[in-house]
């Protein structure tokens, strides 16, 4: 994500390292994006949407890990 300019407004790091971050939820021009594992972008319309996917996909990949 080119985070020049985006804001970020909510990070989740690793319980074991803060430095690796498992998923990012930022906006842009009125857009949300989510970003999972550095991989995956998603668009949304609003910050509740965008988070609750943020946190449906990380609890997705700990339950099936």
């Amino acid at each position: 994500m080119n985070a020049q300019n985006a804001y970020i407004i909510k990070q989740y790091v690793s319980n074991l390292d803060n430095d690796l971050v498992l998923a990012l939820v930022s906006v842009k021009s009125a857009t949300y994006t989510v970003e999972i594992m550095g991989e995956e972008l998603t668009e949304f319309l609003s910050e509740a949407e965008a988070i609750r996917y943020a946190e449906l996909m990380l609890k997705n990949f700990y339950v099936n890990k």
